[in-house]
């Protein structure tokens, strides 16, 4: 697909879920607005969860070149293989990036509804307010949940990037210590 075709079916999802946010009843309602409410936190916990695996990712990165290189795990006596090492040390460095990418800040992170003032101030209908309040919160949380599912899969695509990186580095410490022992 596309990013232009995407980028409309993200809107056209988005519209199509403000129009049923819209006509929703009021069980249906209800059920939107504590399932977006907690779609918020989990999301929220995704990034948490990620980050910590990013920090793993490179923690295991730089364990595998120092003990690859310092203690002699690719050879005991001499030099090791100049190339492999520039491998395994631009694999190393390529995990780092990847894992930075993920633990950056992140500065449009919606914790919650965009306008939620406006929300609240929304006008009511008599002896229906809660489910005016649920509609409003709904929708003022759709685009701000669809935001932070872009930032989430951006992330995950750099800690995937990273872990091939990882994988990079396994395979150059593997191949330095069997050309070493040639």
């Amino acid at each position: 697909m596309t990013p232009d075709k995407k980028c409309r079916s993200e809107g056209d999802a988005l519209a199509q879920a403000r129009i049923a946010a819209d006509s929703a009843s009021g069980p249906k309602l209800k059920i939107a607005y504590e399932s977006v409410i907690k779609l918020i936190g989990q999301q929220d916990t995704t990034l948490a969860n990620l980050r910590n695996r990013a920090t793993a990712l490179f923690t295991v990165a730089a364990l595998i070149a120092t003990f690859a290189s310092n203690i002699g795990f690719i050879v005991k006596d001499g030099q090791p293989p100049l190339g492999y090492l520039i491998a395994m040390m631009a694999s190393l460095i390529a995990v780092l990036v990847c894992a930075l990418m993920v633990l950056w800040p992140v500065r449009d992170w919606s914790y919650a509804a965009a306008h939620p003032i406006g929300v609240l101030l929304e006008e009511e209908e008599p002896g229906k307010e809660e489910e005016s309040l649920h509609r409003g919160i709904v929708r003022g949380h759709l685009e701000p949940v669809m935001d932070n599912g872009q930032i989430l899969k951006r992330k995950f695509d750099w800690f995937q990037y990273g872990v091939i990186a990882l994988g990079v580095e396994v395979a150059a410490v593997l191949a330095g210590a069997m050309a070493a022992r040639t």
